[in-house]
């Protein structure tokens, strides 16, 4: 499976035929989606913009909620979690497990806050996290951190964040790696995922923006 990074909170993991793509924007210059069938997008709530769902085609697998999804080889689910709207309001955050290759990968979204037990238990073991980095608006920092550590993924994959050489410039990043206890990588243009790469110990992953 391959993963890049679209920028912001936008992933494309690619299996086979198939592309994800996990929680697009509408100023995001992503390539244009095959029109096959074979492009899922995944929606995390309301407040995404899906006013720019036509974008995607017809023929695109637009995921917008929780539940269970089935896309040829491809295993999506969506788990509901509290969200703080913009406007103070209580709304959904869903995030995204997907399963293919005998991979996991799992999307958090617009998380605001510490995952319950309940959600844990419907995300189940996770390979691959994708978790907001920190910042006003979205998961704090130590909030990120406590997530990684209960979640127990073996690849995280931060975003919100500018990648540039090493860390300054980078935001939240150096403070959510020395939550982590880990040291900064120089950032990839893609990660390359398999089982039998999978690390024994906790690895970050920092990508460059691709779109």
């Amino acid at each position: 499976m391959e993963i890049r990074w679209l920028g912001q909170s936008c992933f494309v993991a690619t299996s086979g035929p198939h592309d994800v793509y996990f929680e697009p924007f509408p100023a995001l210059a992503h390539p244009k989606a095959k029109d096959d069938g074979s492009t899922v997008v995944t929606f995390s709530h309301a407040g995404v913009l899906r006013q720019h769902r036509e974008e995607w085609g017809a023929n695109a697998h637009l995921l917008e909620g929780p539940g269970e999804y089935e896309i040829a080889a491809l295993a999506l689910r969506g788990v509901p979690t509290p969200m703080t709207a913009r406007d103070g309001s209580r709304t959904i955050n869903t995030v995204y497990v997907l399963e293919a290759e005998g991979i996991s990968v799992c999307h958090l979204g617009t998380l605001t806050g510490t995952l319950s037990s309940a959600a844990l238990q419907a995300i189940g073991n996770v390979d691959v996290l994708m978790v907001p980095a920190g910042g006003p608006g979205i998961l704090a920092t130590d909030a990120a951190a406590a997530v990684v550590r209960a979640v127990e993924p073996d690849v995280l994959v931060p975003m919100h964040y500018v990648a540039s050489a090493g860390t300054e410039g980078m935001g939240p990043i150096p403070q959510l790696l020395k939550e982590l206890g880990v040291s900064a990588p120089d950032p990839l243009p893609r990660l390359n995922v398999t089982r039998s790469n999978l690390p024994e110990e906790l690895k970050v992953v920092l990508l460059r923006s691709s779109s």
